[in-house]
C-alpha cells in the first residue's frame, strides 16, 4: 500500500511539473489572450484618467481618430489600419503582463495597482495615440471586426524574445499609403510599410526591430 501511495504521490507531482512547464511555455512564447489594454488618458484640463478596456474596444476607440472614417477611405484601408493599430495592441499587452524584461519590454509601460498603464493617451494632448472615449463610428467598428484577432508576428522566435509579436508602428504617410494604394488589407500594409525607411522599415517599438519584408510578419487570427 505503502509502494502505491509513492508511487501516485511521484506521479502527480511529475504530472503538476509537467503542466507548470506548459503553462510557462505557453505564456513565454504566445499570445496571452485574456488580458485587457489599460491606458492613462490625458483630459482636457491635462490631469489623468486611468482605463481599462478590452483590446477591440481600444482599436475601436483609435481607429477613427488615427485613420479616419469619411467616405474618402477605403473599407481595406480602415481595415488594415485595424490590423496595425491591433498588432500594437497585443504587443504591449502581452510584453506588460509577462514584465518582460529590457530590451523586450514595454517602454510605455508605467505606474502600478490602479494607475497601472500599458500607453498614454492621446497624441494631441502628448501621449502615444490618439484613443478618445466614446469616439467608436460605425464604419471603423465594422473594420475591426472584420479583421478581428489580426495581427503581426514574426515567422520564427527571434532569440532572446518572449514571443513573436510585432507591434507595428504607424505615422501619416503609412496611414495614407494604406489608402492610396489598392488591394486586401494585407497588400496594403505591405505597401505601405516597405521601403518608408528608419523608423519604419525596418520596424522599431522602444528597442525590438524587426525589418519589414512581404513575407515575415506574417498575420495569424487568434
Amino acid at each position: 500500500m505503502n509502494k502505491q501511495i509513492r508511487v501516485l504521490t511521484t506521479l502527480t507531482a511529475l504530472g503538476l511539473t509537467l503542466l507548470i512547464q506548459l503553462f510557462l511555455t505557453s505564456s513565454a512564447h504566445a499570445l496571452i489572450p485574456g488580458y485587457d489594454h489599460k491606458h492613462r488618458y490625458i483630459k482636457p484640463d491635462y490631469t489623468y484618467a486611468y482605463y481599462t478596456t478590452t483590446k477591440e474596444a481600444y482599436i475601436k476607440n483609435t481607429l477613427p481618430n488615427e485613420w479616419g472614417y469619411g467616405e474618402t477611405w477605403h473599407d481595406n484601408a480602415l481595415q488594415a489600419g485595424a490590423v496595425m493599430i491591433r498588432s500594437g495592441v497585443y504587443w504591449r499587452v502581452n510584453r506588460s503582463v509577462l514584465n518582460s524584461p529590457w530590451p523586450n519590454n514595454n517602454c510605455y509601460k508605467g505606474g502600478s495597482g490602479d494607475t497601472l498603464y500599458y500607453r498614454t493617451v492621446p497624441t494631441s494632448r502628448g501621449g502615444q495615440e490618439q484613443w478618445l472615449p466614446g469616439s467608436s463610428q460605425t464604419r471603423t467598428d465594422s473594420a475591426t471586426n472584420a479583421t478581428y484577432g489580426y495581427h503581426a508576428e514574426r515567422v520564427s522566435l527571434p532569440s532572446g524574445r518572449p514571443d513573436k509579436l510585432v507591434g507595428l508602428r504607424y505615422n501619416a504617410t503609412i496611414q495614407n499609403r494604406t489608402n492610396s494604394t489598392t488591394g486586401t488589407w494585407l497588400q496594403r500594409i505591405r505597401y505601405a510599410v516597405l521601403n518608408m525607411g528608419t523608423p519604419y522599415d525596418p520596424n522599431v517599438e522602444c528597442s525590438q526591430e524587426d525589418d519589414q519584408t512581404n513575407t515575415d510578419p506574417t498575420y495569424p487570427n487568434n
